[in-house]
């Protein structure tokens, strides 16, 4: 690897010649084949993904909002942008979600701050499960059933869901969450941002972004992310769903802590990619807009595992 001048930005206690010329010399190739994170001393670097000659690279010095390093492939010019968390901003809160009424001090409850609908269970003593589960001891987001699939008492569990209605600003959203616990959840159940709010079963092809609940791990620390560009402002609708009509009788999620990035940036022709996913575990498809796909187009430009590819 041979040592390169630094950018203006890296001098004086920036980033170590190290990683200045791991960029550099990754973005002289298209793309990483199997670049998913890196840990190098402290360091933990998220590949996101390589467009217009851009690499997308989030860098995670200890700093929960990371930052986010982009490499220009033609002079390898460098600069740092760094994502604002707006999470109290546009979402209230980030954990022990509140409950809209405080009184309520059962297990089951609904949450002041996010709408439910398609999902009302009664469940005894334990109170009505509307969104809010408090089983670890603290407040969660939920949706699930529990050999309970049939008490539901609003609406088709087909299309549960649990979401916050935002105007956004043009710009870069990351969304992340991390999950408490994901049992036995179908494929059929995600993390979402879409325009509209969608059947279940048109989020994989309609949506923004989206992110199947049943990749979370429990309880493991990690941020489950998706994220999504818009060019002007706009209503976007932000949350979780799941058809829990099907699959098993004993399934359910919790959401122990959120977080939202912003950056107010346009990112022209925006590569999403979900981070924490291992390493060729799954091959993912987007448009040229960013948004994921659930199969490869039949003919034209698309982008696959954050690869380029011309049918």
């Amino acid at each position: 690897m041979q040592a390169c001048c630094l950018p203006k930005y890296f001098k004086d206690g920036g980033l170590p010649v190290f990683f200045v010329s791991l960029f550099r010399c990754l973005a002289r190739f298209p793309l990483p084949l199997n670049l998913q994170s890196y840990n190098f001393q402290g360091f933990l670097l998220e590949f996101v993904g390589c467009v217009k000659h851009f690499w997308y690279i989030y860098l995670n010095q200890g700093n929960p909002q990371g930052r986010k390093i982009y490499l220009q492939e033609a002079n390898y010019e460098s600069k740092i942008v760094a994502a604002r968390d707006v999470t109290l901003q546009l979402l209230d809160e980030r954990s022990n979600f509140s409950r809209l009424d405080g009184s309520v001090t059962t297990r089951f409850a609904t949450p002041k701050y996010w709408q439910v609908e398609n999902f009302k269970i009664p469940n005894e003593a334990d109170g009505i499960k509307n969104g809010i589960d408090n089983y670890p001891g603290y407040s969660c987001l939920m949706l699930g059933v529990w050999d309970d699939r049939s008490g539901n008492q609003e609406g088709n569990l087909s299309d549960a869901r649990i979401y916050r209605k935002l105007h956004l600003d043009a710009g870069v959203y990351t969304m992340q969450a991390e999950y408490q616990t994901s049992y036995s959840m179908s494929p059929d159940a995600y993390m979402f941002a879409s325009t509209k709010l969608l059947a279940t079963h048109d989020i994989p092809v309609k949506s923004l972004a989206r992110l199947a609940i049943n990749k979370a791990g429990v309880d493991d620390g990690k941020w489950y992310s998706i994220s999504f560009s818009i060019k002007e402002s706009q209503d976007v609708y932000v949350g979780w769903q799941a058809n829990l009509e099907e699959g098993s009788e004993t399934q359910e999620f919790r959401v122990k802590d959120i977080r939202m990035l912003y950056e107010p940036r346009q990112i022209e022709d925006a590569v999403i990619a979900v981070k924490n996913t291992p390493a060729g575990q799954d091959t993912h498809y987007y448009n040229l807009k960013g948004q994921q796909l659930s199969d490869a187009p039949q003919h034209g430009l698309y982008i696959k595992n954050g690869r380029k590819v011309l049918k």
